[in-house]
């Protein structure tokens, strides 16, 4: 028994480490979404490293899902003999949901960072397209003023 909660106890950390570091490619994100626009590799690389971090969560959720299921019942029947692992495992719980609640904030913030780039991006192309096609017209109605017919003919002559 005590070597499953072992299991859990190490399951819990690993995820908490899992969740720093996603916290700490968010807090890259939030720079590069803010100063460094332009750098598509390394927006595109962070997503990659992220996904692969999530990719390892829900293994570790399943793992621990099945171990947990395992023990419940004898958790359940003997929470006096096993308070101290409970209690650790409560707090680890804690710092997962606080680690959560952490990453969905900066995932809204790192949104609207992202929203509002495109917006701009939106605007620009279409300054770019107003511009082109008024320098087009204005090319358009200089070369017809070039090559004006004659106004006035002698018909005399």
């Amino acid at each position: 028994m005590e070597n499953y909660l072992e299991i859990l106890k190490d399951s819990l950390i690993k995820k908490i480490r899992i969740l720093e570091e996603i916290v700490k490619i968010d807090d890259e994100q939030t720079t590069l979404f803010s100063t460094d626009k332009d750098n598509e590799d390394r927006i595109r690389e962070t997503f990659d490293r992220k996904s692969a971090l999530i990719d390892e969560i829900n293994r570790m959720d399943a793992g621990f899902e099945s171990v947990f299921e395992k023990v419940k019942e004898q958790l359940d029947n003997r929470k006096d003999e096993y308070k101290k692992e409970i209690k650790e495992m409560q707090e680890l719980i804690k710092r997962i949901t606080d680690l959560s609640m952490h990453i969905e904030a900066q995932e809204k913030r790192n949104k609207s960072l992202v929203n509002g780039n495109l917006s701009s991006m939106r605007k620009e192309l279409s300054n770019a397209k107003r511009s082109t096609s008024l320098a087009k017209q204005y090319y358009s109605t200089m070369n017809k003023i070039a090559n004006v017919d004659p106004q006035f003919m002698d018909s005399k002559r």
